[in-house]
């Protein structure tokens, strides 16, 4: 009860909600998801065997997709530095709670 009181209590409740619907609420929805899922990871594994050329009539890069989008990162270096370190901060500081947590 102290790990659910530390993130409070209808934040813990949406997030197990949210995770128990994300696919659906009925028993065929979900399996239906699930069954995509796979199909795509097995797809993927199979791209991944291939040759770095063949791979690349499959897999775009993320380059390609932001320009595709329209998406240009105008962030200086200096801006991108700092978004990764808020990012990786943010990591660690999620990794000592659950090392906290599972210490309890």
């Amino acid at each position: 009860m102290e790990n659910a009181e530390e993130i409070g209590l209808s934040r813990l409740a949406a997030a197990v909600i949210y995770e128990m619907t994300f696919c659906g609420f009925m028993d065929e929805e979900v399996e239906a998801e699930r069954q995509k899922l796979q199909e795509a990871i097995e797809e993927s594994e199979a791209v991944k065997k291939l040759s770095e050329e063949e791979q690349k009539k499959h897999f775009k890069s993320i380059e390609a997709v932001f320009a595709e989008l329209g998406w240009q990162d105008k962030r200086t270096e200096e801006e991108k530095w700092k978004d990764r370190f808020r990012r990786d901060s943010e990591i660690a500081e999620n990794t000592r709670r659950l090392i906290r947590i599972f210490r309890k």
